[in-house]
């Protein structure tokens, strides 16, 4: 599968479907859905146009609205139609900063969780997204990845740390770690909170943190971009960034 840009956030509907949709943001400003056709075929339908980069995408619970998000502040969401095409798509928020990452809150329905370039990881309410509900961390370097599981949250920094902490208590952080100094932190997953969560980063190490491993192959020649961790399932996604001398970009 090919983008006119590099691939900045990956995320899987449901691997319970057969076969799984996803979604891709990408450096092009674009957001498209790959939904197999008929023949299993995979196809790329654009959901929608960003004027700069698309930073992240996030799929509802019931995978029937996409959250989308790019580097000017604005989020946008797509109330899929059946099958996933022609969706339609109304603004729902435009922050001050950067929006780095996106995930929906997975305990409350309406509830999106935003990351940003100004540190702060911000509580919307998709039935009133003209302002936030607050704040759950506010960290001194710009957020730029975020993954939730449960009770919990972790977000991954610019300059390579790592923070785990509960919903209902944000402002006590269970870990911080770091994936390397300096090493921005690209995408992170979690299952069961602190005791087992992944970090990727621009070094092209995927690291494991906790008590619980996998086994895994945890150096890429290439940057991780993206991580997506299937719910009730030991499937691990990534997306690598390929960067070739055509200016076309996987």
């Amino acid at each position: 599968l090919q983008h006119e840009g590099g691939v900045y956030d990956l995320q899987v509907a449901s691997v319970t479907r057969s076969p799984p949709i996803f979604a891709t943001a990408s450096s092009s400003g674009d957001v498209f859905a790959f939904l197999p056709s008929q023949e299993g075929i995979y196809e790329q339908n654009s959901i929608h146009k960003y004027r700069l980069s698309a930073s992240a995408v996030a799929w509802g619970h019931a995978s029937d609205v996409l959250a989308s998000a790019s580097e000017d502040g604005s989020i946008q969401l797509h109330q899929m139609a059946e099958g996933g095409f022609a969706p339609k798509t109304t603004v729902a928020a435009r922050d001050s900063t950067h929006v780095t990452a996106i995930q929906w809150h997975p305990q409350g329905v309406n509830e999106l969780l935003v990351a940003t370039a100004s540190g702060c990881l911000k509580l919307y309410d998709q039935r009133c997204m003209s302002r936030p509900q607050g704040n759950l961390l506010e960290a001194q370097s710009p957020l730029l990845s975020l993954c939730t599981d449960g009770d919990y949250f972790g977000c991954g920094t610019s300059d390579g740390k790592l923070f785990v902490a509960r919903f209902d208590s944000p402002s006590q952080t269970l870990v911080q770690t770091t994936h390397g100094r300096d090493v921005p932190v690209w995408s992170m997953a979690m299952r069961g909170g602190p005791q087992m969560f992944f970090s990727a980063g621009a070094d092209g190490r995927l690291m494991q943190h906790g008590e619980r491993r996998w086994k895994l192959s945890d150096t890429y020649n290439l940057a991780i971009n993206s991580l997506d961790l299937q719910p009730e399932s030991d499937i691990l996604v990534s997306c690598l960034l390929y960067t070739s001398p055509s200016p076309r970009d996987s």
